[in-house]
């Protein structure tokens, strides 16, 4: 079944740090594109579950995303990105989140994510036209510090 992802990235970093030039690279200097590609390198889909496309019809205000930005984060000057899947009921709310992976890890943003697409996301009902039932949804949210 195909991966289908929702990414959100307000305030998108620029590139600019290549992975040839350090095999370990500090996430500090990586691009947001950079993060979201390791994010999804280490996700899989999870067996048992059905992947939807949706789309958004409210996502989290800049002010949300500062208040939940994590504070060990925010003190180091880092950035982050958080992928998770949830499911979500008949209003388009989204249910059950799980954070699936971070980068980098130890900060909290995969949790900040989860509360975040909790309390703020809303998906169009509109565009499923099958029962609610069991489906998931992925969302990548990138988090600039």
């Amino acid at each position: 079944m195909k991966r289908l992802l929702t990414v959100i990235c307000l305030g998108m970093m620029t590139a600019g740090h290549s992975w040839a030039d350090n095999p370990e690279p500090d996430t500090r200097d990586m691009s947001t594109k950079q993060l979201q590609t390791l994010v999804l390198s280490q996700s899989k889909s999870t067996p048992g579950r059905t992947y939807v496309k949706a789309t958004m019809l409210a996502t989290p205000a800049s002010e949300a995303k500062r208040k939940y930005y994590p504070a060990a984060a925010k003190a180091a000057g880092q950035k982050g990105v958080a992928l998770v899947e949830c499911q979500f009921d008949q209003m388009g709310n989204l249910i059950n989140c799980e954070n699936m992976a971070e980068e980098p890890g130890g900060f909290g943003f995969g949790e900040a994510t989860v509360t975040l697409a909790q309390k703020y996301f809303t998906l169009d009902m509109r565009d499923l036209h099958a029962d609610s039932n069991n489906k998931w949804v992925k969302i990548m949210l990138c988090w600039p510090n």
